[in-house]
């Protein structure tokens, strides 16, 4: 498989999904599903107006996770982090869809380029919200986000992972 590549002693497909192409050529936004119980995101690439492809493979936010999770979680902080250095995704385009649609856009059945419709601007600052490992912030994104995605912050705070800054 193309994307089973192991990176850092684990793997993450959207690590590669993110690096194998060339960085002028597309912009990145996400598509999330339940941002309350088990909050994962799946990066989505736009090519050109038409073209548009998605990682098959989603990222996990939340706090459930065993240790082999947690570093998947650092590597999934590492990959946002440097998207958001990177200037190629918009942290602000968050589409939010429900299961089965998040399922058929991981699995291929529906045009990635359709889930624009699903974004919700309240939830504009999501992305950015997650990358700030500050313990006033996580309060604030268990008040805004739940439970599990500040559970997911408190686990990267306090952990021993290699989050590429001082955190």
């Amino acid at each position: 498989n193309f994307y089973s590549e192991p990176l850092n002693g684990f793997r993450i497909r959207a690590q590669k999904f993110y690096n194998d192409y060339p960085y002028n050529k597309a912009e990145y936004f996400f598509a999330m599903k339940d941002l309350y119980n088990i909050p994962e995101i799946i990066l989505v690439r736009k090519i050109d107006e038409f073209k548009y492809e998605s990682c098959e493979e989603p990222c996990l936010l939340y706090d459930s996770t065993g240790n082999s999770g947690r570093y998947d979680l650092a590597a999934t902080y590492r990959l946002l982090r440097k998207m958001k250095i990177d200037k190629k995704c918009d942290s602000d385009t968050v589409c939010f869809l429900d299961y089965k649609m998040f399922d058929n856009l991981k699995y291929g059945k529906i045009y990635p380029g359709s889930i624009k419709k699903y974004w919700k601007s309240e939830y504009n600052h999501l992305i950015d919200d997650f990358l700030e490992l500050t313990d006033e912030n996580i309060n604030y994104c268990e008040k805004k986000y739940g439970n599990k995605i500040a559970g997911a912050m408190k686990i990267l705070s306090i952990g021993d992972y290699d989050l590429g800054k001082d955190h």
